[in-house]
């Protein structure tokens, strides 16, 4: 008959055995630091691309599990990238895991890049019509001929009220223009901000030095902190509130940040845009700077401002 004790006994030793063994690995687990986001983002990319389909399939779950502390624009780029796979498994393991994790924040996204675009056409929609307007009163009677200009004047001595009538009116229209000019550039510069600040900021907050230039954060940085400083001005801006139009240019052109907006335009109209900002830089410094804008100026911000529209709405 078998020794019944020694059987008990040897159960309760290897149970005893499994249990000691059990509480060092969980022991050894919770000393273990964090793994690195951007390291293992960068283990799973590497993963991907051995070629074998249960490595992709590991990826995707180690994916899910860490998807906490992955950073923002890459987790994105290669949860989209496997969307498109030509695997099926893989592609509907990848949709899995994307309806689990970045669905949901990626609809909020949209709905808020619609509600700003609904709201700033809305408002340029208004002021574009209103520019317009001045742009056809400005279509007055021809220049009085070109000989007539070479005639001598006698130039008066004392107060002329018809002249100075005449240089108040150019005057004011002069100031309509530049404040309808300068009323629309606000309107796309907070537009262009709000954009960033969806589509570029805060989906990138901890890799954000690779979408935005380190110096340019250190001055909105440094504008924001003496800003707050001062008790006569109200704070509590975002960080991108403290750019200019120049900034946002350069953060738009910056490296592969156009594939962060093609929810809402294709490669070549973000090309385009680009080319349009650019070329409004100069109006926009005049306008800046308080110096008068001439009718073709105005006639080709208002063009521009519409060909930004047209893509920002198609």
């Amino acid at each position: 008959m078998p020794d019944t004790k020694n059987t008990v006994k040897e159960a309760k030793e290897a149970k005893e055995a499994k249990e000691a063994k059990e509480a060092k690995e969980a022991k050894e687990a919770n000393n273990e630091p964090l793994p690195d986001g951007k390291s293992l983002m960068t283990e799973l990319k590497e993963k991907t691309r051995t070629g074998k389909k249960e490595d992709v399939i590991d990826s995707l779950i180690a994916f899910e599990r860490n998807r906490g502390i992955l950073p923002a624009g890459p987790a994105r780029d290669f949860i989209y990238s496997l969307l498109e796979h030509d695997d099926t498994e893989i592609k509907r393991k990848a949709e899995e895991v994307y309806r689990k994790s970045l669905r949901e924040s990626d609809e909020k996204l949209k709905i808020s890049i619609e509600n700003l675009t609904e709201s700033f056409n809305a408002r340029f929609l208004a002021i574009q019509a209103q520019m317009k307007e001045i742009s056809d009163a400005f279509e007055g009677p021809k220049e009085v001929d070109d000989s007539a200009k070479t005639v001598t004047r006698i130039p008066k001595v004392g107060f002329d009220s018809q002249n100075l009538q005449s240089e108040q009116e150019g005057h004011e229209h002069d100031l309509v223009l530049n404040f309808k000019a300068y009323e629309l550039l606000y309107e796309l510069e907070r537009y262009l901000r709000a954009l960033i600040q969806i589509n570029i900021i805060e989906p990138n907050e901890g890799n954000l030095a690779n979408k935005i230039r380190p110096e340019m954060l250190r001055g909105w940085q440094s504008r924001k902190k003496e800003e707050e400083k001062n008790p006569l001005i109200d704070g509590g801006y975002e960080l991108i509130d403290y750019s200019d139009f120049t900034d946002l240019k350069q953060i738009l052109e910056k490296g592969r940040n156009y594939t962060l907006f093609e929810d809402i335009m294709n490669q070549e109209h973000f090309k385009l845009v680009i080319s349009k900002l650019h070329e409004l830089d100069p109006i926009r410094k005049k306008i800046a700077h308080s110096r008068q804008l001439t009718k073709k100026e105005f006639n080709r911000l208002v063009l521009y401002t519409e060909d930004i529209q047209t893509i920002f709405t198609d």
